[in-house]
């Protein structure tokens, strides 16, 4: 009897062991296929090893990401939260944060964004993600017209990480810096073709403008309509464009 207790028990580790190693190889597999852009693929292999228990914390993240590549605000949320309310010591906290906020940011929900990349930028680790959380920040404040908080966080970005990644996006976002909301119809690389649909606008009883703008480095016309102080009657333009058939999109 004793000899099998201790044959069962050996059966039984060694089961969790195959178990850990094949987590670990699919949970590889996923971020390999993440990393070749495969996010559909990478969230089907996460999606696997939940059902099987498997996830984990590192997992739970993955799968995020892969949502967030996905554009599907809802489910990243779900397994960036998931991570942070069942791992609340995990050491992914400030990366969960900054996926919590970008959520947010996708579904434009622009204040909780804001209150997430603020919660991010208060972590032990949230140094070591300053410029895009500024950045980021800057972005959400702009989007709910807060625009000299804005403005604030992308000269932060500019003065205090010249070296970073979103440097020359804050610059950008500095010279376009309007303190106003506009909506966007339409962006031509030929401005013959963004006059036409100011033409159009116009006859319609519209008072659209264009604006140069460089698009990876490339001259093209933006076609826009209106300057409002709120974003609220912004989208009322753009509600009202959409149901002409109109492709739109509010600024900032």
């Amino acid at each position: 009897m004793k000899y099998l207790s201790i044959f069962l028990l050996c059966l039984f580790i060694i089961s969790i062991s195959n178990t850990c190693l094949a987590s670990e190889a699919m949970l590889e597999r996923a971020w390999a296929l993440y990393l070749k852009g495969d996010y559909t693929k990478s969230a089907d292999t996460c999606r696997v090893m939940s059902k099987s228990k498997m996830l984990g914390e590192k997992g739970h993240y993955l799968m995020g990401l892969n949502f967030l590549k996905l554009k599907d605000a809802d489910e990243a949320r779900k397994s960036f939260t998931f991570v942070l309310e069942n791992y609340p010591d995990s050491s992914l906290k400030s990366e969960l944060l900054l996926g919590t906020a970008d959520s947010y940011y996708l579904g434009e929900d622009f204040r909780m964004a804001e209150e997430y990349y603020k919660r991010l930028l208060m972590t032990s680790k949230g140094i070591d993600y300053a410029s895009i959380a500024y950045f980021k920040l800057g972005k959400a404040q702009q989007k709910q017209g807060k625009f000299k908080e804005a403005r604030s966080n992308f000269s932060k970005v500019v003065r205090d990480y010249p070296l970073s990644l979103e440097v020359n996006e804050a610059k950008e976002c500095l010279k376009a810096s309007a303190q106003f909301f506009s909506v966007q119809v339409g962006v031509f690389s030929k401005r013959e073709n963004a006059k036409r649909l100011a033409d159009t606008l116009t006859s319609k009883g519209y008072d659209p403008y264009i604006e140069k703008i460089y698009n990876n480095d490339k001259l093209a016309y933006r076609v826009k309509a209106g300057t409002f102080s709120s974003r609220g009657r912004a989208q009322t333009l753009a509600d009202k464009l959409e149901r002409e058939g109109f492709s739109v999109r509010i600024y900032p």
